[in-house]
């Protein structure tokens, strides 16, 4: 069956790439073809994990899943194509300066206050982790962040409230800046230190995710730069290029590159596992077959408190229940063992959904995922005058979540909660403080904050 499933998969990333007019970057094809990757990658424990006796019901789940995903992203796609060809561009249009093309200029004392703000959250981030272990008799940094972690999963332990709500503020400097570097290395700005020198609160981003023992973060925003640099590179282009495979085969060295790093990073992270470097990629990426599997045939146990939206919606939940206005619960899900080896607790996010909701629901969910990057996936490349930066920045910041969907779901988890608003203020209003444009008159909320260098 996996076989089938393979085959299933790889005929609708071609489906997928011919009707995107090859374009790779689009939505439909980059799911079917993450999916397509991580069925192939399980083959490596193909003996040890049993997956010759894969279910047809987890067949039917993924196929089902992805083919509702391109269907929609593929239907968006030349609606708003055939939209935006009809639409008459005034001749002011036409006239108005290409922002694309231009170098973003920024305030730099703003970007030192940035800085000098994101060191003092890593300080606090390490002194609060280095106080816990001191008052838990722990040692090591390793383990004194295993210990902390599990403690806070358990709901013993966090870091204060203002030092969290500073770490949101961390992550908003680092995506907006990336936009700016990317933004920059693609109008052809000389690449001299004033560039380079704007990945510095990415860095302090990952420097801070690291302290607190978070390595998705890095994958996050790897995935937010490469999409960046494609669409800004594309609508510089008009979006008439298109990769080539030798650009495909660098992006696939840089993948592994980056999941080298990401295992090399586990120790420092507070992972005290043993377990072999290869194995553990594979069962990141890929556990999820096996695993999925496992829970469509009724062979894990699964605790249902009777929550609306227990899995899906597990962030909206945890907000309410830190409030009193619902029962507190554990959102990580069983682990799953074939004989003695550990294949992980990541089902994917179909599992999410069917648990909740039942297989045909998801994949109403599975669609609602596709319309919201897919959609604005298009009206980047379609809407020539669409004020494209704010949008791009967010969807930098949020497109992880489109890559991890055979893995997990972030999108109804976390982008569809009361705190990721707070994002949405915060990122908005340091877009409009830190981005420098010629055009704009220099004022926010009657403030004059910005000068042009």
């Amino acid at each position: 069956m996996i076989f089938l499933l393979i085959f299933i998969l790889l005929a609708l990333f071609l489906a997928n790439l011919w009707a995107n007019k090859w374009d790779f970057f689009a939505p439909p094809c980059m799911v079917s073809a993450v999916y397509l990757a991580c069925v192939v990658l399980s083959l490596y424990n193909y003996r040890i994990w049993e997956l010759n006796t894969l279910s047809y019901k987890t067949v039917l789940l993924v196929s089902f899943g992805v083919l509702v995903f391109s269907a929609v992203g593929v239907l968006l796609e030349k609606m708003l194509a055939k939209k935006h060809s009809e639409e008459i561009v005034l001749e002011r249009d036409l006239q108005e300066p290409d922002s694309s093309k231009s170098p973003i200029q920024i305030h730099q004392a703003v970007f030192w206050c940035a800085v000098a703000f994101q060191l003092l959250t890593v300080f606090l981030c390490v002194f609060y982790i280095l106080r816990f272990g001191r008052e838990s008799g722990v040692t090591g940094w390793s383990n004194i962040l295993h210990e902390f972690r599990f403690r806070e999963f358990e709901g013993t332990a966090k870091l204060p409230e203002y030092v969290d709500q500073m770490n949101k503020l961390v992550t908003v400097f680092g995506y907006v800046y990336l936009y700016v570097f990317v933004h920059n290395l693609v109008a052809g700005c000389k690449r001299g230190w004033r560039l380079w020198i704007l990945l510095l609160p990415v860095c302090l981003h990952l420097v801070r995710s690291f302290a607190v023992g978070n390595r998705y973060n890095m994958l996050a925003a790897v995935a937010g730069a490469v999409y960046l640099a494609y669409i800004l590179y594309e609508t510089r282009h008009r979006w008439e290029k298109r990769l080539k495979i030798r650009h495909i085969a660098l992006l696939g060295v840089g993948v592994v590159a980056v999941l080298a790093i990401f295992v090399m990073l586990k120790s420092a992270v507070g992972r005290t596992d043993s377990i072999s470097p290869v194995y553990y990629i594979v069962m990141y990426a890929s556990g999820w077959v096996k695993a999925l599997d496992m829970y469509l045939c009724g062979m894990t146990e699964v605790v249902d408190i009777g929550v609306f939206g227990q899995e899906t919606f597990s962030g909206l939940n945890i907000f309410l229940a830190n409030r009193g206005w619902m029962p507190m619960y554990s959102i990580d899900l069983e682990f799953c063992f074939v004989g003695e080896n550990n294949v992980g607790n990541v089902y994917g996010a179909l599992r999410r959904y069917t648990q909740d909701f039942g297989p045909v629901v998801a994949m109403l969910f599975m669609g609602g995922v596709s319309a919201f990057f897919s959609g604005l996936y298009a009206l980047f490349k379609h809407d020539r005058r669409l004020d494209k930066e704010m949008a791009l920045i967010l969807f930098s910041y949020m497109v992880n979540a489109m890559f991890i969907l055979p893995m997990d779901d972030k999108f109804y988890t976390i982008f569809v909660t009361p705190g990721f608003v707070i994002y949405l203020v915060l990122f908005y209003v340091a877009y409009r403080v830190i981005i420098v444009r010629p055009e704009r008159k220099g004022r926010f909320f009657g403030v004059q904050i910005f000068k042009n260098n």
